[in-house]
């Protein structure tokens, strides 16, 4: 019937998107197990040079070294 050709596309579309999308996970399914664990990797080793530093990222900043400049026209001025 010609009536209803526009809701069949749509359901049909809908199926095969939900089709290609179980198969998406079914295939992918190792890597949302893998990502996960190296996320939780890398925030736990950054955990631990965080501690190991004993002192936190703003006091590592604070204790950063100024920047000497040369003056006017030397090597580190932008304008030169």
């Amino acid at each position: 019937m010609p009536g209803y050709a526009g809701g069949m596309a749509a359901l049909i579309a809908i199926f095969l998107a939900a089709l290609l999308l179980s198969f998406g996970f079914a295939f992918a399914a190792p890597w949302l197990v893998i990502v996960p664990i190296a996320i939780v990797m890398v925030f736990a080793a950054w955990l631990v040079s965080l501690l190991a530093a004993r002192r936190t990222p703003q006091e590592a900043v604070r204790h950063t070294k100024r920047p000497q400049l040369l003056g006017p026209g030397g090597p580190d001025d932008p304008e030169a």
